[in-house]
C-alpha cells in the first residue's frame, strides 16, 4: 500500500506464539524492510491497542493487521469480525497466518472479510519470502483509504 505521507508503515502482528513472532520481525529485517511492528498475543490485547491508536496521536493506526487464526480463547475470525462490526474501526488489509489448510476455514477468512489468508511456512528459512510478499504487495503496490 503506498503510504505517501509517512516514511513508516506499521504493522500489528497478533500472535501468541513468541517464536512465530521472532521469525516475522528477523524476516522483515532480512529483506531491508523495517516497519514498526506492534504485537499482541490475545484478542483483547490487540482490540485494546487499535482502540488505544484511535485515541492518542502518539502511536499511528496500522496500516496492516496480520492476525494469527488461533489465539487463546479466541480466534482472528473474532477479531475480523469485532473490526467489522464496528465503525470507528479505519479499513485495513487484514492477513490471516495459519497453520490450517482447511477449506472451510479459508471461506469463514475471505466471508467475514480478510484480505488474505495464508499458511505460515513449514520451514524457518521460507519466512523470508513471506516478508518479502508482504512487503512488495501490501506496501508497495496496494493502495487503501487514510485512517
Amino acid at each position: 500500500m503506498t503510504n505517501e505521507t509517512a516514511d513508516t508503515f506499521t504493522i500489528l502482528l497478533v500472535e501468541d506464539n513468541p517464536g512465530d513472532v521472532r521469525l516475522l520481525e528477523e524476516a522483515f529485517s532480512e529483506v531491508n524492510f523495517d516497519p514498526e511492528v506492534h504485537t499482541a498475543s490475545t484478542w483483547d490485547d490487540a482490540i485494546e491497542f487499535l482502540t488505544g491508536c484511535l485515541n492518542t496521536e502518539s502511536t499511528a493506526y496500522p496500516d496492516l493487521l496480520l492476525l494469527d487464526l488461533h489465539l487463546p480463547r479466541s480466534s482472528g475470525f473474532t477479531i475480523i469480525r469485532s473490526l467489522n462490526d464496528d465503525p470507528k474501526f479505519p479499513p485495513r488489509p487484514i492477513l490471516l497466518l495459519t497453520t490450517s489448510d482447511d477449506e472451510a476455514d479459508v471461506r469463514r477468512g475471505y466471508d467475514l472479510g480478510a484480505s488474505a489468508y495464508i499458511e505460515k511456512p513449514n520451514d524457518p528459512a521460507e519466512y523470508a519470502s513471506l516478508a518479502k510478499a508482504v512487503k512488495e504487495f501490501w506496501f508497495e503496490r496496494a493502495r487503501v483509504p487514510p485512517a
